[in-house]
């Protein structure tokens, strides 16, 4: 399903990717678990496509969960665990 959403945002139909990332990540939520680094990588993809919708808010709460997500299955000391943090901050200061 996530490949899925990929593509159809590729074709440039946000608002149906919406919905298909949604379903994704809590599928992956579901089976995986929210600390599950593919359902942590829904969650960003997710949320850089809100950022295309410009919903601010939601992206501000995806960027958050992924975050800690990974904090959590990663800890703080991990490479990637404060790279998802500038993500969020680099993001959001080009969507003003």
């Amino acid at each position: 399903m996530l490949l899925m959403a990929l593509d159809l945002a590729l074709s440039g139909d946000l608002e149906e990717t919406k919905e298909l990332y949604a379903r994704s990540i809590a599928i992956q939520e579901k089976v995986l678990s929210p600390d599950n680094p593919d359902a942590q990588e829904a969650m960003l993809l997710a949320a850089h496509n809100l950022l295309d919708l410009k919903e601010f808010a939601e992206v501000e709460k995806l960027f958050a969960r992924a975050h800690a997500a990974r904090l959590n299955s990663l800890g703080p000391e991990h490479p990637l665990t404060p790279g998802s943090g500038r993500l969020f901050g680099r993001d959001l200061s080009g969507a003003g």
